[in-house]
């Protein structure tokens, strides 16, 4: 009886290995039939197992040939400009592993083809963290753009380029301006016409500076360093960066204790230099700015007030609008002064999601006379919890 219980055993134990051969196999067929090329790397970032379509694009079709090999020595990764990205760069994404799920756009190296040419292929890599194992794992996605998107990352490309390419002759103008502007001192009119060519200089200047920046959002170039960061602090930092005549124009209503918010301080002083520009542009002479904010649930709300005309309600069903690129409301069009960019409140939105919050416009009850209530910008900011205290809600 004993031998029969045996026997028995190891019968069920055989058709358990038999089931999990043919799970595995079938993963296999599953795995190697999809477009997508897929890897897992250990803790030293060494490929443990590949797919199919990733040996078909990194080793000729042997997937024996990626096992045990280095990640930076197997995939050859180039930026959206073209340049190789070698293992110790910064931009290289073996350096980005470590902070978390992700992913970013790059060009990917096929192998050689009969040419012996190689070919560069815009695609989308996937990074997760595998943790629930004994030892930690990483898998890799690299997946194709379709048309669509390569068309639309390819003009976002270029867009950069000549960006890029526009701040040269740019500077050279406007060094020229200002040179012009020395010897000619006497002729009023000459000054005049020069001073109009220097601030439309600058203006272009903003813009492509704007370009480049939204374009590095878009293609993921932008270097993000979030972290729990004092709002007195940052606040306070930014304004000391500023001219005097415009951190003058600038109130803070503080509690002694600040909460701290989860922000990219780059990213942070940029959202808030685009709000103060666009609120003097929009304002007289005697603007002012007043920023506070409140805590909500989970939310740090941050008020940004000014003088300015306002929102009034015809510009409410138009008024979302306002965060799309070079979008401009006609109410707040004047001959008086010139045209912006369109472009300042799309930056605003970009960054804000960039750091998982959200903008948008408060819109206040209309009242009788001829004082305008000014606007009022709301930026929203997941809070960290590390300190109490908050910025004093707006009245």
């Amino acid at each position: 009886m004993p031998v029969d219980d045996s026997e028995k055993q190891e019968s069920v134990q055989q058709d358990l290995l038999d089931q999990m051969r043919q799970s595995l196999g079938l993963l296999r067929v599953a795995f190697d039939s999809t477009d997508e090329a897929m890897l897992i790397l250990d803790h030293k970032q060494t490929i443990r197992w590949a797919n199919q379509k990733a040996a078909d694009l990194c080793s000729k079709g042997m997937t024996a040939l990626l096992l045990g090999k280095p990640l930076s020595k197997a995939i050859p990764f180039y930026s959206l400009k073209g340049e190789l990205l070698p293992a110790d760069s910064e931009q290289h994404p073996c350096h980005r592993f470590e902070d978390g799920d992700g992913t970013e756009r790059l060009l990917i190296a096929n192998n050689e083809d009969q040419s012996g040419s190689t070919s560069q292929t815009l695609s989308l890599l996937l990074w997760r963290h595998i943790t629930n194992l004994r030892e930690p794992f990483l898998l890799l996605i690299l997946r194709d753009l379709d048309p669509i998107e390569q068309a639309l990352l390819k003009q976002r490309i270029f867009i950069q380029a000549l960006a890029h390419e526009l701040r040269t002759p740019l500077a050279i103008l406007s060094g020229s301006l200002k040179r012009l502007s020395r010897i000619i001192q006497n002729d009023k009119r000459v000054l005049s016409n020069l001073e109009t060519a220097t601030s439309e200089s600058r203006r272009v200047c903003k813009l492509v500076d704007k370009l480049m920046l939204l374009s590095d959002l878009d293609t993921g170039q932008f270097n993000w360093a979030i972290e729990e960061t004092s709002l007195s602090e940052a606040l306070e930092e930014w304004r000391t960066s500023l001219p005097k005549e415009k951190a003058a124009r600038i109130k803070f209503r503080f509690d002694p204790k600040c909460r701290y918010a989860k922000i990219d301080r780059q990213a942070f002083c940029i959202v808030l230099d685009q709000l103060l520009d666009n609120s003097l542009h929009f304002s007289d002479q005697k603007a002012t700015v007043e920023i506070s904010a409140r805590l909500d649930a989970e939310t740090v709300l941050i008020f940004f007030e000014d003088s300015g005309p306002g929102f009034t309600d015809t510009e409410q069903a138009e008024v979302n609008s306002i965060f799309e690129r070079f979008k401009r409301l006609e109410e707040h069009r004047s001959n008086s002064r010139p045209e912006g960019s369109g472009l300042g409140l799309a930056i605003v939105n970009e960054l804000m999601q960039g750091m998982g919050g959200r903008v948008e416009v408060k819109l206040r009850t209309p009242r009788p006379g001829p004082i305008r209530q000014g606007g009022c910008i709301v930026l929203s900011l997941p809070f960290s919890g590390k300190a109490q205290g908050c910025l004093i809600e707006p009245r």
